[in-house]
């Protein structure tokens, strides 16, 4: 992102659904069943669970729906972002008629196109502004971390669904550490049960 910026001039706009996990989730919040339910954290990008209707909600690895500046860390909606482009480009997207949109949201444009495609500096700083989504190889901002744990911490009982990355991963595996009380915990790969 930082060192070439033919990988920021073409976006693609997010099409995803919801799914049933996401709307047990949202049922299982201070409105629904589980009045204890008081936080939930997600790896996922989409912004489903925020569609779903979860308000208490961390998005650790961020969302494709908002677009910050790698400078000053602003950020801003990806709408908005989108709109931006739009107008800096009117006469680009006339020229330059986009191909088939490919499942990875990438998509063939004429060779060349994006050499005259313009780039929306941060409106604050004038930095790179590049989609709010911590990509492989790039760190998880510290700050929201923290909240996590934080948050955990406030926190009389959890349940971890779907953990795929180690990101994500070290949340419950501190909160094992760190249990005071019956703890039980299980994975396809490991089980623990202990006071």
């Amino acid at each position: 992102m930082r060192e070439n910026d033919s990988g920021r001039e073409i976006s693609w706009r997010g099409q995803g659904t919801l799914k049933q996990s996401a709307t047990l989730l949202i049922s299982l919040s201070p409105r629904g069943t589980i009045r204890e339910v008081c936080r939930l954290i997600t790896q996922n990008v989409d912004g489903l669970h925020t569609k779903a209707g979860s308000t208490l909600l961390t998005e650790l690895h961020g969302c494709g729906h908002r677009v910050r500046c790698m400078q000053c860390n602003e950020v801003t909606s990806r709408e908005e972002h989108q709109l931006t482009l739009e107008k800096l480009n009117a006469e680009w997207m006339k020229v330059n008629v986009p191909g088939e949109i490919a499942p990875d949201g990438d998509v063939e444009i004429q060779e060349g196109a994006h050499e005259s495609f313009v780039l929306a500096p941060c409106k604050k700083c004038g930095g790179i502004l590049k989609t709010d989504v911590v990509f492989f190889g790039d760190n998880v901002i510290q700050s929201e971390v923290d909240k996590c744990y934080e948050k955990l911490d406030e926190c009389s009982g959890v349940s971890c669904t779907g953990i795929v990355t180690d990101s994500v991963f070290r949340i419950p595996i501190r909160l094992l550490r760190q249990s005071t009380g019956k703890t039980c915990a299980y994975s396809k790969h490991w089980s623990y049960s202990g006071r």
